[in-house]
C-alpha cells in the first residue's frame, strides 16, 4: 500500500482525443483528460480497512499521531498527539459496517477526569465512547450512508490530554496509545490487488474491490465518457467538490457504453472516484473526461 497522494489535473487540449472525437461539431472546443494514462499520478490501490497503528507502512494513513515506533510486549502501537486524531480508509462501495479500535489511555486518564473521544465520519458523529485504565477493544456501528465509495476519513475527537514535563524539545500532547483501528465491513469481494492500466488495449482495469481517486479542474459542460464497460461488475462513480466529507453524487454505471455529464458550473475543482465493487474485474475502455465549449461569436 503506497502512501496517499493528491495530483491535480487539469484538462489539456489533446490531437488524438480530437481525433477520436471528430463527430463533435468544429466549433466547439474539445479538451481532454486522459484517466488511463494519468492512472500512476494518482492515489489508487485496492480497499484499505485496517490500520495497524505504530508500522511504517500504514503512517500515510494517519495525522495527529506520535510516530516513535514504539512497542510493548511485541505489540506496535502509537500515541495520540494533539486534540484530535485523523484515520483514512479506502472503500469500493459502502455498505454496513462497524468501527473497532484497541487502545489504551494514559495513565493519568484514571487519576483526573477519565479519558473518553467522539469518532466522526466524513462529519458525521458516530457516538463517544469512555475508556478505563486498561487495554480496550471497541465497537461503534457504522451506517451505509456515512460511507462512500474512495475516501473516507475517521476524526477522533479526544476529551483530554496530556503534556509530559517540558524536559524535552519535541513536546507532544498524549491521550491514547491505539494498537489497530479498522472497519469491519459486512460483506467483501475484495482481493487486495490495485487496478491496472492496460495501455497496450487502451483500458482501464479495476480488481475487485479497488479504486482509483483524481482531482480535476472540470470545465463547465465537462462529461465522463468510458466507450465501454466490461465485465459484471457495476462501476461506482464518486464525484465530490470538496476534499473530505460524503460526495454530492453517485451513481451506479451498469455494463455498456457510459456518458455521464458532470455538473460543472462555474469550472471547480472535484474528487472523482472510480471503483469496482466486485466480484469480477471491471474493464474500463477509453476512460476519459471531456469538455466542450462553443466559442464565443463575434
Amino acid at each position: 500500500m503506497r502512501r496517499p497522494l493528491r495530483v491535480t489535473v487539469v484538462l489539456a487540449s489533446s490531437v488524438a482525443a480530437l481525433a477520436v472525437l471528430a463527430c463533435s461539431r468544429p466549433s466547439e472546443t474539445v479538451q481532454t483528460a486522459d484517466l488511463l494514462r494519468l492512472l500512476v499520478d494518482v492515489p489508487h490501490d485496492a480497499e484499505k480497512t485496517v490500520l495497524d497503528i505504530g508500522t511504517a507502512e500504514d503512517q500515510g494513513f494517519t495525522e495527529g499521531l506520535s510516530w516513535n515506533e514504539e512497542t510493548a510486549d511485541g505489540t506496535t502501537f502509537s500515541w495520540s498527539d494533539g486534540p484530535t486524531t485523523t484515520l483514512t480508509f479506502f472503500l469500493a462501495e459502502a455498505r454496513p459496517a462497524r468501527l473497532l479500535l484497541r487502545g489504551l489511555p494514559r495513565p493519568e486518564a484514571s487519576e483526573d477526569d477519565g479519558q473518553s473521544f467522539e469518532a466522526v465520519l466524513n462529519g458525521r458523529s458516530l457516538g463517544s465512547r469512555d475508556m478505563d485504565g486498561s487495554v480496550q477493544e471497541l465497537a461503534l456501528d457504522v451506517p451505509s450512508q456515512f460511507l462512500t465509495p474512495g475516501r473516507n476519513q475517521v476524526e477522533l475527537r479526544y476529551s483530554s490530554v496530556f503534556e509530559p514535563l517540558p524536559n524535552e524539545s519535541e513536546q507532544r500532547a498524549l491521550g491514547v496509545a491505539w494498537d489497530w483501528v479498522r472497519l469491519e465491513l459486512e460483506t467483501s469481494t475484495a482481493t487486495g490487488a490495485p487496478p491496472i492500466s492496460d495501455l497496450l488495449r487502451n483500458r482501464l482495469v479495476l480488481t475487485p474491490g479497488s479504486w482509483v481517486e483524481y482531482t480535476i479542474e472540470l470545465e463547465p459542460g465537462s462529461e465522463l465518457v468510458i466507450d465501454r464497460v466490461g465485465g459484471d461488475a457495476a462501476l461506482i462513480v464518486g464525484l465530490r467538490d470538496r476534499p473530505t466529507g460524503l460526495p454530492n453524487r453517485v451513481e451506479r454505471l451498469e455494463a455498456g457504453t457510459v456518458r455521464l455529464r458532470l455538473p460543472t458550473d462555474p469550472t471547480q475543482t472535484v474528487w472523482l472516484t472510480l471503483s469496482n465493487p466486485g466480484p469480477e474485474p471491471l474493464r474500463l475502455q477509453s476512460p476519459r473526461i471531456e469538455a466542450r465549449r462553443a466559442p464565443i461569436a463575434p
